[in-house]
């Protein structure tokens, strides 16, 4: 599993954390992480929203862990 945090627009907290709905592959970790901070998104983020679908063609999507509004 990966965890990070990606840019959040228009919100009180700047960013918001996310994580890999499944474990991700340990040789393409360095290439999502570089993808994740290239993205901002716009408030208001719901827990469980697909912040990344299908992350670099593996099939796993990056999910918001948390409310922000």
């Amino acid at each position: 599993m990966v965890a990070s945090t990606v840019r959040v627009n228009n919100s009180i907290h700047p960013l918001v954390p996310v994580y890999t709905e499944s474990p991700f592959p340990k040789g393409k970790i360095k290439a999502l992480l570089n993808e994740v901070r290239k993205i901002e998104i716009d408030s208001p983020v719901k827990i469980g929203q697909v912040v990344i679908e299908n992350a670099l063609g593996t099939g796993i999507n990056i999910i918001a862990s948390r409310d922000l509004k």
